[in-house]
């Protein structure tokens, strides 16, 4: 079955909860680790101490290491090469969304514009790309 965007998400979210669930086990036993040092019983906290290595070692693996079918790679790298980013922002893209869809994020942007051209206002102007052209004879 190949792998989809979707199914590497879900994956994703799945290995988070892992990852958390093993997180709070590693509270636990650092906790425990703690009263068994104030109860002076040295050997029963090393013990705890190694627990919750082994657990915070166990929920890193869930998001760093392969889970499923992802060419040997975690799901997370999987995903952000195959699916993030999506199209690329060109001043086109742009005009296309507002376009698409009514001009809804339109005042937004151009209120942002317009703040930082008041930032800008006093500076002073030297950008070659906005200059006027310059004359040349063409061969």
């Amino acid at each position: 079955m190949p792998i989809t965007c979707s199914d590497a998400l879900a994956d994703i979210k799945q290995g988070g909860l892992y990852a958390e669930t093993y997180s709070q086990m590693a509270i636990v036993h650092l906790n425990t680790a703690d009263d068994f040092l104030d109860a002076f019983d040295e050997r029963n906290a090393i013990r705890e101490l190694i627990h919750a290595c082994f657990d915070i070692v166990v929920g890193v693996r869930y998001n760093a290491y392969a889970f499923g079918d992802y060419s040997s790679s975690p799901a997370l790298w999987w995903w952000l090469d195959n699916c993030a980013g999506g199209d690329e922002l060109t001043w086109q893209s742009i005009c296309v969304a507002w376009a698409k869809d009514d001009f809804e994020g339109a005042p937004f942007t151009i209120a942002f514009i317009d703040r930082m051209r008041q930032l800008i206002w006093d500076e002073p102007f030297f950008v070659a790309w906005a200059s006027r052209p310059e004359e040349q004879e063409l061969p």
